[in-house]
């Protein structure tokens, strides 16, 4: 009996054995299977296998196959299906924290932050992988303040926990995030240090956190490439730190590193900055000729050389361009304004082509014709504007006001006014006006109107308090003057800082007021009472209007004065060089009238050019006495104690983009719209003492290549610089850049996509119409959120959507959407996911000019001033301003005579395209009349421009069903075609197509 027992036991532990090994078995092959279909990205095959083995006890598969399963419904968003896979493996959550990381994941990816959080806080062993999924998700979902919150938990981060902390603070960018970062970058092990990954984590962070000198210092640690230095280089210049530029550059060159163009352009941008011709031309020199025939440099270098002062050398690059864009000829007046040429400006201006004239080139050319007293020409101009934006008007209130004509300003305002809201930067451009006339009586009677028009900034706008105060102090009235003066210093609002650098003997020096920093100090200052003796002998008058702050005890008018830090500049100059030919002076304000008559003399005196670039314009002294604006000397009123509390919309700064390929990159042309209205920062040159800097700016010749890549790091996103080199794609020997598409998002993720926009920071916004949302997919990323409308819910409230069609995105983050099926537009703002309508009446289709019927796309102006729906049922095309609401009444600006193929009508318009930087015709494409036209807004007819009218076909010059359409900075155009399942490019004023993409059959292939 015993015998047989042991017999049997032993049979039962090898039937045991036997079952467990083929158990196991299959279920290590399933995991491995599993794996490599997610790391193929074949996240529906991973859940097909699962499914097949479902039957089986869930308890016997491995944490391998439940962490995978779950991985493919996080990439899918599959969050029912997650839920479920949850129920049946809870038993397992507590004892198997992979389990538990991969379910915290999914949640995140899918939105559900609740149930994320909840597992989280039953976790009873919190391990480094849960708290990764935790602040990864938390970064995913725009919240990481609580990413950083719960770092705070973990007592020995690893890598990858750093990694992601580091993440969140990019993302937050606050000064709280920034002294985490140096607080954990202090006490981290130095082993850490030997993971590039994690330190350029680190160094995105700083970068975008502001934080460039930390930057700088981590930058040496990092491996270094043409884009890390690129990344520091755009830093340093936002931060107007052009010295620390150049001084990359020159290390770069050190390194044998080969710049690119984003590299030239981070120079070009960074000499501009400083304004010195001698250290601009003998940098300017090394870079290679083959660069310098790039469109964008020298876009740029036209930039460059307007600001340091020498309108030929940008003429004469200017000239070298067979066929200048509108940037190029837009940069070119900006030049000629700057530097007190107004008539050059207007004659380049007539002879741009009309379709390159938008609103900066007309802003552009009204400056400069203020700037240089040319009221005639500028009132000829600005009638002759078509749509006249809130800068433009400014800008013709700025030059009447200058000119004193300000009855006609006060009408102008009121013709404004009559369909716009009242800005704060047309009263400052009447009022600083009124201040040069010293006419008090109008000032006050601005200054009272704003106070009644804007009683949210009132009295705390310190810089109209300043102007009034300053007019009263020079007709005399000292007592008011005083009055204000004591208001604004009781502001206890924040003051800008004047500055002026300056380059001597090769070398940048940047001074403020009343500096002595500076080695040599003593020597400055006594420069600057000898040149004070020698103004004071020629007849020069110290003006204490100039001063809006009470002297102290140890002060005088003429010590406060001279201790402006341009003073103290032009002082060091003549000290280096006691007979210079040119001084070269730049400044972040605008010169004081005083310092303006100071100048005059001293340039005289020593028989020298000086060239002030101040805030707003360019000032020649010449040897004569005489200054390149012949304006009253009042004009100049920077050096007066202001403030920054406008909120940036409220700025006058038109600016032209240089660069696409990185934001902020490079090539902004700032031209203000009037010199008044930006003055909300003005220095305190006469309060403020801190240090001069000194910095070797030379540099050596080098070669280039334009190589281009990213950075990647896990769990985080750093920043990268591209270039990209603009060639008319019809000058090609091919059209077809590529002949195979990159999948980005997939029919599981996304249903019927009709429209797709990226944004400024490369965020792509997808409009499903099936599904009745719109995706935003952040860059770099493949799981896109929905930011307007509910998963596969029509409907006609605030929070739904029914067939979107159009997406767009303004300067403020406002998202309007096309809500077809409901006959209205949609407005989402800054974020919130409660749209208000925006034209048309909700579910009311009609021809009314406040309705909509079944609208489809959308085109916005540059300025964002108007926008232009397709109003596809009624056959016209409708133009609302960005200010309007539900049941405001549009206007028709093309169709409207009924559906047809004739030049009046349209038939069916689907979408269009208008951007005057590129032309000033809307293009239409009409999808029942197989065409494509191009109309001046408002005019009674159009021009058919690609297809025969009315007919259908699939040759190269006939379409089916034209739907979307795009056109090129080369005025070349391309077409979607529904019904030839294509791409046709049309070259300019050719009515032959050529293919770019697709193969004129329907398919999912690549091609």
């Amino acid at each position: 009996m015993s015998i047989k027992l042991l017999n049997h036991r032993v049979l039962s532990s090898l039937l045991l054995f036997v079952k467990r090994s083929v158990n196991v078995q299959p279920n290590f092959d399933l995991g491995k299977q599993m794996k490599l279909s997610n790391d193929n990205k074949q996240f529906n095959k991973t859940i097909e296998l699962f499914d097949k083995q479902m039957k089986n006890n869930t308890k016997m598969f491995s944490s391998l196959i439940i962490t995978q399963v779950l991985k493919a419904c996080a990439h899918l968003e599959d969050i029912q299906r997650g839920k479920t896979i949850h129920q049946l493996i809870s038993s397992r959550i507590k004892d198997d924290s992979y389990i538990s990381a991969s379910l915290i994941h999914l949640y995140m990816q899918c939105g559900d932050v609740a149930n994320a959080e909840l597992l989280f806080d039953k976790s009873t062993k919190k391990t480094l992988s849960i708290y990764g999924a935790m602040m990864k998700g938390y970064i995913k979902n725009n919240q990481a303040n609580k990413a950083t919150d719960i770092f705070d938990e973990i007592k020995n981060p690893d890598e990858v926990i750093l990694i992601l902390l580091f993440n969140a603070c990019s993302q937050l960018k606050t000064a709280e995030a920034l002294n985490l970062m140096n607080k954990v970058f202090q006490q981290m092990p130095k082993s850490f240090y030997s993971n590039h990954r994690l330190l350029t984590s680190l160094f995105d962070a700083f970068i975008k956190c502001g934080d460039y000198s930390s930057a700088k210092i981590l930058f040496s640690k990092i491996p270094k490439s043409v884009e890390s230095y690129g990344n520091l280089m755009n830093g340093f210049n936002r931060e107007n730190n052009p010295s620390e530029t150049l001084e990359l550059f020159n290390q770069m060159q050190s390194d044998h590193i080969k710049a690119n163009t984003i590299i030239y352009l981070c120079v070009i941008k960074a000499l501009s900055q400083i304004g010195d011709y001698s250290l601009s031309q003998s940098i300017i020199k090394q870079i290679p000729h083959h660069f310098l025939v790039n469109n964008q440099l020298q876009n740029a270098l036209i930039d460059m050389w307007g600001k340091v002062g020498y309108v030929d050398k940008a003429k004469e690059i200017f000239q070298t361009i067979p066929k200048p864009d509108y940037i190029g000829y837009t940069a070119m007046i900006n030049c000629y304004g700057l530097n007190g040429q107004g008539n050059q400006a207007i004659e380049l201006y007539r002879k741009i082509p009309k379709k390159f004239i938008d609103e900066v080139t007309h802003v552009c050319v009204l400056n400069a014709c203020s700037h240089s007293g040319l009221v005639d020409e500028a009132r000829t101009i600005f009638l002759n504007i078509e749509m006249k934006t809130n800068k433009i008007y400014t800008a013709m209130i700025d030059c009447l006001s200058r000119a004193s004509f300000f009855e006609e300003a006060q009408k102008l305002i009121d013709e404004f006014e009559h369909d716009h809201s009242p800005i704060i930067p047309i009263y400052m451009s009447l009022l600083s006006g009124a201040r040069n006339e010293k006419n008090s009586h109008l000032c006050q009677q601005v200054f009272d109107r704003m106070k009644k028009l804007f009683p949210e900034v009132g009295n705390s706008y310190p810089s109209a308090s300043v102007l009034l105060a300053n007019v009263y102090a020079i007709s005399g009235d000292m007592e008011k003057a005083s009055n204000i003066q004591n208001q604004v210093s009781k502001s206890q609002v924040k003051k800008e800082i004047g500055l002026s650098w300056t380059v001597v003997n090769g070398q940048y020096f940047k001074f403020r007021a009343h500096d002595k920093s500076h080695p040599r100090s003593k020597e400055i200052y006594a420069l600057v009472d000898h040149i004070s003796k020698r103004l004071i002998e020629r007849g020069h008058q110290y003006d204490s209007a100039w001063i809006t702050r009470p002297l102290d005890a140890d002060e005088t008018v003429i010590s406060v004065l001279c201790g402006h830090s341009e003073n103290l500049a032009i002082a060091w100059n003549l000290l280096e060089n006691p007979n210079p030919s040119r001084i070269q002076i730049t400044k972040n304000l605008r010169i004081c009238g005083n310092c303006h008559q100071a100048t005059k003399l001293i340039a005289a005196l020593y028989q020298c050019e000086i060239i002030v670039h101040d805030a707003h314009r360019i000032h020649h002294f010449y040897k004569n006495g005489q200054c390149s604006f012949n304006l009253p000397p009042d004009d100049a009123y920077g050096n007066l104690t202001s403030a920054t509390i406008l909120p940036p919309t409220t700025y006058i700064d038109s600016t032209i983009s240089i660069s696409t390929s990185t934001s902020d990159l490079i090539g902004i042309i700032s031209t203000s719209t009037s010199d008044s209205t930006t003055t909300t920062t003005t220095s305190t040159d006469s309060t403020s003492t801190t240090t001069s800097t000194a910095t070797t700016s030379t540099t050596t010749s080098t070669s280039t290549s334009t190589t281009t890549t990213s950075t990647s790091t896990t769990s985080t996103s750093t920043t990268t610089t591209s270039t990209s080199t603009t060639i008319n794609p019809c000058t090609l020997n091919t059209y077809r850049w590529n002949t195979t598409g990159i999948t980005i998002l997939n029919s599981s993720q996304v249903g019927f996509v009709d429209e797709i926009l990226f944004d400024s920071s490369g965020t792509m916004y997808v409009v499903d119409e099936t599904n009745n949302v719109v995706w935003k997919l952040l860059k770099n990323t493949t799981t896109p959120i929905i930011v307007a409308g509910q998963l596969a819910s029509a409907g006609s409230s605030a929070s739904l959507l029914n067939t979107p069609l159009d997406v767009y995105i303004d300067s403020n983050n406002n998202m309007y959407v096309s809500d077809c099926s409901n006959d209205r537009i949609q407005k989402f703002v800054n974020g919130s996911t409660i749209g208000q309508t925006f034209a048309g009446i909700t579910a009311s289709a009609g021809a009314a000019l406040n309705q909509l019927n079944t609208a489809r796309h959308f085109a916005v102006d540059s300025s964002q001033t108007y926008m232009y729906i397709a109003d596809y049922a009624n056959n016209r095309i409708m133009r609302y301003p960005m200010n309007s609401t539900t049941g405001t009444n549009g206007t028709i600006v093309a169709g409207g005579a009924g559906a047809g193929n004739t030049s009046t009508q349209l038939n069916n318009p689907w979408e269009i395209y208008y951007q005057p930087t590129i032309s000033n015709y809307l293009y239409i494409t009409n999808y029942a009349g197989q065409s494509v036209m191009r109309w001046i807004p408002g005019a009674s007819s159009g021009e058919f421009i690609a297809g025969t009218p009315g007919v259908s076909g699939s040759t190269a010059t006939t379409l089916n069903n034209p739907i979307a359409i795009k056109l090129d900075s080369f005025v070349n155009m391309f077409f979607v075609e529904y019904s030839n399942h294509r791409v046709q490019m049309f070259c300019q004023n050719n009515q032959t197509a050529v293919t770019v993409a697709g193969t004129g059959t329907s398919g999912s292939s690549a091609t």
